[in-house]
């Protein structure tokens, strides 16, 4: 069992890390762009959407809670139900948690949200859309509803069916052993996403990629070996 990405081997670790693995390092995102039309002009968002530690993505948009694994469910719950609700040229009717791009007001992203129960689908189809702003004023142009149009672009390649991953990548009750490993993988995304935004956060012409892309190849050895000697002491590994 080699990763077909990066070539790590898993025969050790087993079928669960490799898939674990699979989704948080090299299917971990979920790109999104959102269409609407305001006075005419046409105006494209973008929101990026990661994986949390249960490998699920979460529905950007207030008062949802949604959460799947795969890109089709996804883009049909927001098609449905959550029309763009946008003031002076952005979307007001995020969770909080989506947070503008550093110096791009048209991009957003969706980090690592607060987990809220165990992993699932949670049933939304008797929700309504979030359909006003709580902080419009007399003076303020009334927001407008707009159906939003998709298109994906992903970081996955082929989704794997939820009946075949829910039950490998988590069981009903983690061990402490995988809760130690599954807070480590948490704080290991953290800075890798952190190292990432502040390479690309970089506005000098001399961004330096390659040292970038060095440091964190050596987060991501160190990580690999740490997770590894997790299991060796729990006894899921001979030594």
């Amino acid at each position: 069992m080699i990763c077909k990405e990066c070539q790590i081997d898993f025969v050790s670790l087993g079928l669960e890390e490799l898939n674990h693995h699979t989704l948080s390092q090299h299917r971990n995102r979920l790109e999104l762009s959102l269409y609407g039309e305001v006075n005419h002009v046409r105006l494209k968002y973008t929101v990026t959407l990661w994986r949390a530690s249960d490998l699920l993505f979460y529905c950007p948009f207030q008062g949802c809670r949604l959460r799947c694994g795969t890109r089709p469910i996804l883009e049909d719950h927001i098609a449905e139900l959550h029309p763009l609700v946008i003031e002076d040229g952005n979307i007001q009717n995020f969770t909080p948690e989506v947070k503008q791009r550093k110096g791009k007001c048209m991009e957003w992203h969706y980090y690592l949200p607060v987990l809220a129960g165990k992993p699932g689908i949670v049933n939304t189809s008797t929700r309504q859309p979030t359909s006003s702003h709580s902080t419009q004023t007399s003076i303020t142009k009334a927001p407008e509803q707009l159906r939003p149009t998709y298109t994906a672009e992903s970081s996955e390649a082929e989704t794997t069916p939820a009946t075949s991953t829910a039950s490998k990548i988590r069981k009903a009750e983690p061990t402490k052993s995988e809760q130690l490993r599954a807070s480590l993988r948490d704080e290991y995304m953290k800075r890798l996403h952190e190292d990432m935004m502040e390479t690309l956060s970089d506005c000098s012409r001399a961004v330096d990629f390659k040292e970038s892309s060095r440091r964190r190849e050596e987060m991501e050895a160190w990580f690999e070996e740490g997770m590894r000697m997790l299991l060796k002491v729990d006894g899921s590994v001979d030594a």
